[in-house]
């Protein structure tokens, strides 16, 4: 009978929702366009809890490893939104921020994948990032670097 087929429609709950406008906003991201989607799409997420927020990070971490072309501008959107998402506290009083699940995030790949894991791809030529910051922002920039090669030698101390 149809009213044995009948089911209570499924409501999504915060968290697949912040998902769904957070994974639609990363999949949109550029460099171009990189303001206007963080000030608009991203800030009107709604976030109340530390599950919510785990979530939307590793969707980011997910994005940031499988697209390193634009792993700058993950960078940055991660500086940007340590800033705008809130933290919460834990039953046993700890905070729970942005940055701190980052890095458990980070830390928890790393011991999954091994230390010595080598990268996937390796850029052409390799890059220093450099963290700058004034008041009102961060921007992450790279420059070309070079192995460090002392210009002398090392010296071994002469013996009388």
């Amino acid at each position: 009978s149809p009213a044995a087929r009948w089911q209570k429609p499924v409501v999504p709950d915060e968290v697949e929702i912040a998902c769904r406008q957070f994974r639609a906003t990363l999949n949109k991201l550029t460099p171009e366009n990189f303001d206007k989607l963080v000030n608009q799409s991203i800030k009107d997420i709604k976030i109340t809890s530390a599950d919510t927020l785990l979530a939307l990070i590793k969707l980011l971490f997910e994005k940031a490893v499988f697209e390193p072309k634009f792993s700058i501008m993950y960078a940055e959107l991660c500086a940007k939104l340590s800033t705008l998402f809130p933290e919460f506290t834990t039953t046993d009083n700890k905070k729970q921020t942005f940055r701190k699940i980052l890095m458990h995030e980070c830390y928890s790949h790393v011991a999954k994948d091994g230390a010595h894991t080598p990268p996937r791809s390796l850029p052409s030529s390799p890059t220093t990032t450099y963290l700058t910051s004034s008041p009102t922002t961060t921007h992450l920039t790279s420059s070309p670097t070079t192995p460090y090669l002392p210009s002398t030698p090392p010296s071994t101390p002469s013996t009388p």
